[in-house]
């Protein structure tokens, strides 16, 4: 899934977000591409870093924090 928030419908984005956090809370393996990390972190458990078109990291969800203030 990419840019979930790409349609700027607020209503749309939130059932979309809603499907995701269902699947996710059943172990459904996605590949979702966001810049909003709050999502992210909420529904995520891998998350791959991409700089430049190279992957710059893979972490867990316990190694997200320290990670991202060291890519920004």
């Amino acid at each position: 899934l990419d840019y979930l928030d790409a349609t700027g419908e607020s209503a749309l984005v939130k059932s979309v977000e809603d499907v995701i956090r269902f699947l996710a809370s059943i172990g459904m393996t996605m590949i979702i591409v966001t810049h909003d990390m709050a999502f992210a972190k909420e529904v995520g458990t891998k998350f791959l870093f991409i700089k430049n078109g190279s992957v710059e990291k893979i972490n867990e969800k316990k190694e997200l924090e320290e990670n991202i203030l060291q890519l920004t």
